[in-house]
Formats: structure tokens, sequence, C-alpha cells
């Protein structure tokens, strides 16, 4: 297995399928959103997942540092969950102006806070304690 794979893409997977699992389980237990509502969109907060996101982020930070992944490996790593979001939403964009038009902006940014910034902010924290600091010491090959 090559370096980027062991340093970038499996703490990656990692980092998404453990928050992909935890909304699963929460929904599959029946805890449903807080929705807080502004003017015609309510955001959705599920208090129980974002407070396990920081788990997640951390999880793919450290697997990344831990292989010697560089900064951008980590950081791509731990925000892995919502970075496929936010492709997958501004990939349906084009259709969704297409059909909507121009006032659908609104609900991208509103889509975009919800999903990316705040679900991100979380996965961040988890990931400050191995941000810093250089790559991961060689391993001492043991006789």
């Amino acid at each position: 297995m090559n370096r980027r794979t062991r340093s970038l893409w499996l703490p990656a997977l990692a980092s998404t399928l453990g928050a992909s699992l935890a909304m699963t389980t929460l929904q599959w237990a029946g805890v449903r959103p807080h929705l807080i509502w502004t003017r015609e969109v309510a955001f959705s907060f599920y208090w129980a997942w974002l407070a396990l996101l920081p788990c997640f982020g951390g999880l793919g930070a450290f697997l990344s540092r831990r292989e010697g992944g560089r900064l951008g490996f980590r950081l791509i790593a731990c925000l892995a969950p919502v970075l496929w979001l936010l492709l997958m939403g501004l990939a349906i964009e084009p259709v969704e102006l297409a059909l909507n038009g121009v006032r659908h902006i609104r609900y991208l940014g509103y889509g975009l806070a919800n999903w990316v910034a705040i679900p991100g902010a979380a996965l961040l924290l988890g990931a400050v304690p191995f941000l810093g600091g250089d790559h991961a010491p060689e391993r001492v090959a043991q006789s």
C-alpha cells in the first residue's frame, strides 16, 4: 500500500465511516433533529451527532499524522465527512439553478452552513491536537 493511501485515504475513510455510522445509529435509535426556523428555512441540528463529530475529526487527523501525513492530508482526513457533502451540493447546484432560478442560491447558503460549516467546525475541533507539529517520527525497524 502506498504512502498516500495510508496517510490520506484510509484516515479519510475512517473519519467518514465513523461519522456516517454515528448518524445512522442515532437515526435508528430515534434521535430527531432540533429544528430552528429562520424565515423560510429550518436548520436541523443533530446535537448528539455534532457532539460526536470531534471524535471522528480527531480520528482522521490522528491516523493521518501517525502515518506521516502532511498538514494538508490531516485536514482532508478530518474534514472528509463534510467535504463529500460540499462536493455533492456544488454538483447539484446547476440543476437547482436551472429548475428554481437564482433565488435558490439563498438555500445553498443555508445548506452549506447547516451541513458543511457547522459540522466542519466540530470535526476541526477534534483534529486540533493532531494538526500541529511535523509528521510522525519514522518508525524504527525492529530486528
